[in-house]
């Protein structure tokens, strides 16, 4: 979708009940952990490696390689198994009730991948956490990797069942190996909670 084509579509929606551009000046608004066992990658608020869908920073998981010089997901080096994996946490977020008239509240988000897009493998994962556990997955998705492929893509998830609740985001990565991890990695971008007709 084309930046004209994306603010005629905003036109026309409701104002967002919650959003977030991931803009450098809030990166210390996400918790990021590392869960891999092996490299260097981790979830960052900055610019490093893939261009930001927004002018300023993106919610991205990659390292620059000192070998290679590029930004990528790969093992330690010599590492034969392990993984390398993360993820970032929203700060917990207080969703209203779902207005009168509205059908559905919905999370859209902005996502580009440079990694494997086989199924199982380099998994990135969106999840919609319980604010008061966030042991508790509400609501999850694995988006289409291959269509993110090198380019930015808007992604959608039903959180209409979450509506009234406290919540929080999280946007995971895992390489499952430490196999074809030459990739850029992935990045998350202009995240926005609405409430559909």
């Amino acid at each position: 979708m084309t930046r004209a084509a994306e603010d005629a579509q905003l036109e026309v929606r409701s104002a967002p009940m919650w959003a977030d551009l991931i803009t450098c000046a809030n990166a210390n608004t996400w918790t990021i952990s590392k869960a891999g066992t092996s490299g260097a990658a981790n979830w960052a608020v900055d610019n490093t490696g893939i261009a930001a869908h927004t002018p300023d920073c993106s919610l991205n998981f990659n390292a620059l390689n000192k070998t290679t010089s590029a930004y990528d997901t790969s093992c330690t080096a010599g590492a034969t198994s392990g993984n390398v994996a993360g993820f970032a946490r929203s700060q917990v977020i207080a969703l209203p009730a779902l207005p009168a008239g509205a059908k559905a509240l919905t999370l859209s988000y902005w996502y580009y991948v440079d990694a494997e897009t086989i199924s199982g493998y380099d998994v990135l994962r969106v999840s919609v956490k319980d604010g008061g556990n966030v042991n508790t997955t509400l609501a999850a998705q694995l988006p289409d990797k291959a269509a993110a492929l090198k380019v930015w893509k808007q992604g959608t998830l039903d959180i209409t069942a979450q509506a009234g609740k406290k919540v929080v985001l999280e946007f995971s990565f895992d390489t499952v190996d430490c196999a074809n991890n030459s990739g850029t990695g992935v990045a998350i971008d202009s995240l926005m909670i609405r409430a559909d007709k």
